[in-house]
């Protein structure tokens, strides 16, 4: 089991804070995210994870990631998942500006992504699930779940053959909402959990320099 309760913010022993999966580690301008990765983006108080995001320059804002690993030399304990986890964390989706990109997924050397969630903030019903390994995707709106300041909790089961996604207020009331019919085979890919800021022909992006907010209270993986 993999547990982060955000009684610190563990960087580097547990975490890193840039990622492979941005072409610049630390910027990622060719898919639409202004983000300028920082760590005091990002700060812990009473079990909770805070990243804020605030306007660097014209495009950039300083944000917050952490993964396991695949960090530019950045840290991380190097915890992979597997088929048969269940990955899942609990947050709060974001308020404040547009352009709020936060997820919960997954990385290691370019073909191992799965979406746990995208959300973006001008379309705030609604979860984005995907599985680029093999890929598919689904689109799970729900106004009264998903919505700006709402605690969620999110996971996905992981298997080599299919990926179940889950979403509740509690583990013990979690439902399953998505079945890819995909899996992820033999991949055993890093966890990622960032806030991205973005803009594309498909979302808005940020309006001023109102800061964006996104909490998370846990990440865990059972196994």
């Amino acid at each position: 089991m993999f547990s982060e309760p955000f009684t610190s913010l563990n960087i580097p022993k547990k975490w890193g804070w840039q990622t492979g999966a941005y072409e610049f580690c630390r910027t990622n301008p060719k898919y639409d995210k202004r983000d300028y990765l920082t760590t005091t983006s990002m700060s812990v108080a009473n079990g909770v994870l805070t990243t804020t995001a605030t306007r660097r320059d014209a495009y950039y804002w300083n944000t917050g990631l952490l993964t396991t690993g695949d960090s530019c030399s950045t840290g991380g304990n190097e915890f992979t998942l597997q088929a048969g986890d269940f990955y899942v964390a609990r947050v709060k989706l974001p308020t404040g500006n547009t352009g709020a990109w936060p997820g919960l997924w997954t990385w290691r050397n370019g073909d191992t992504e799965v979406d746990v969630f995208e959300w973006h903030s001008d379309n705030p019903h609604i979860l984005e699930f995907s599985n680029h390994i093999r890929e598919a995707g689904y689109y799970y709106e729900d106004a009264d779940f998903a919505a700006p300041g709402n605690w969620v909790l999110v996971g996905v089961h992981l298997g080599e053959n299919e990926n179940v996604w889950y979403v509740g207020h509690t583990l013990s009331r979690m439902r399953s909402i998505w079945n890819d019919s995909q899996g992820i085979g033999k991949a055993q890919p890093y966890l990622i959990l960032n806030l991205s800021v973005g803009s594309s022909p498909l979302h808005a992006g940020p309006i001023g320099d109102e800061p964006v907010v996104f909490q998370t209270d846990y990440v865990r993986v059972y196994r």
